[in-house]
Formats: C-alpha cells, sequence, structure tokens
C-alpha cells in the first residue's frame, strides 16, 4: 500500500493501516512509530495520503503524538476534510 511505503520512507516503524478518513473518500491513513532520540518508547505517528483527482494533487501529512495519546491524534486524522 502506497501510505505504508510512505511511512517507511519517512524513517517510520511498524506502520499499520487504519482506515480510509471519514470526511474524504480518496485517503488512507496508517498509524506507525518513530524512536525519539533514542529513547526505548516510540513515538506514534499517524501518515495521512489524500489524493484530490479533480485537482491532480496529492497531500501527505503526518501527526506525530508525543504526548502518546493516540486517541486525540487519530481524532484529529479523522478531522480532515478537503475544501471547495
Amino acid at each position: 500500500m502506497e501510505t505504508r511505503n510512505l511511512a517507511y520512507g519517512l524513517g517510520l516503524q511498524h506502520p499499520k493501516n487504519i482506515s480510509k478518513l471519514p470526511l474524504i473518500d480518496n485517503s488512507y491513513c496508517v498509524k506507525a512509530s518513530e524512536k525519539e532520540n533514542g529513547d526505548e518508547e516510540k513515538v506514534p505517528v499517524f501518515v495521512l495520503y489524500i489524493v484530490n483527482y479533480s485537482l491532480f494533487i496529492t497531500y501527505e501529512t503526518t501527526i506525530y503524538c508525543y504526548n502518546y495519546n493516540t486517541e486525540v491524534g487519530l481524532k484529529i486524522a479523522q478531522s480532515f476534510r478537503l475544501l471547495k
């Protein structure tokens, strides 16, 4: 999947498919992790890949959950929408 490859390209580890975003048809979301400064704990990261076929534009977004609150990170990811 393209979004998982994007996460690997950003140097993130263990990307897992989450789902499409509820407000955007052509969107993909994965949850990955990143080690912070050699720490043992891994920071959760949401990677979004959004395609706007009518404008021929793709959007790539990363949401880092430095406070380890993945519920809020997922809510932020799911709140994205394209403006007309």
